[in-house]
């Protein structure tokens, strides 16, 4: 009978692709208890509490919405450019250390910006930089795909799509629509899609 530690040992020494990692699904727990102490969140105190609102626990429901629910809890911490690169970085830096070689790493502009009205632009910016900087450092070739939520209006995929056309010299290769499939369908988004097969300026 193979020892499960012996196997552990050898899946992570394989080299690996991952083409669907989330940045605001990719918060380390330390970091989060570092971003609400700065910024006077009130969060439980303990990693396993908090692991609770975050991950999806052994007991909880197996359903969508469960699992979309513990994003509303990470979006709470993105309160400076500082963490958005922080957190792209060690987003990066942990694959790297899971021996992941190729990476497609997915992020939502509008999320991250939110709770502090952050510009789009801006966003995409620091994501993109952040993640070129630490692809370098940690030998990992990483892609970007940017995500628009299926409930947001059309003209705010447009508007996520013109940037993602924009940043395709940044390490943008495709745009995501995310969110709730089984609430809301995708009519009107046939524009964002035109403007993300465009050619590059």
């Amino acid at each position: 009978m193979t020892d499960p530690t012996t196997s552990n040992s050898v899946y992570a020494s394989m080299p690996k692709v991952e083409l669907h990692r989330h940045l605001e699904g990719s918060l380390r727990l330390d970091t989060m208890l570092d971003i609400a102490r700065e910024f006077g969140l009130t969060i439980p105190a303990s990693l396993h509490r908090l692991s609770g609102l975050v991950q999806v626990q052994e007991q909880d429901p197996l359903t969508f919405q469960n699992f979309l629910a513990k994003f509303n809890t990470l979006r709470l911490f993105y309160r400076s450019p500082e963490i958005i690169r922080r957190v792209t970085r060690e987003a990066i830096e942990d694959a790297a250390r899971d021996n992941v070689r190729y990476m497609e790493l997915r992020f939502t502009p509008v999320a991250l910006g939110r709770a502090e009205s952050y510009p789009l632009r801006e966003v995409m910016d620091w994501v993109c930089a952040s993640a070129a900087q630490a692809a370098a450092d940690f030998g990992i070739q990483i892609n970007l795909i940017v995500s628009v939520n299926r409930h947001e209006s059309v003209e705010l995929a447009e508007q996520v799509a013109d940037l993602a056309v924009q940043h395709r010299e940044q390490g943008v290769v495709g745009m995501d629509l995310a969110g709730n499939e089984a609430e809301f369908s995708t009519p009107g988004n046939g524009q964002a899609r035109r403007m993300c097969a465009r050619p590059s300026r």
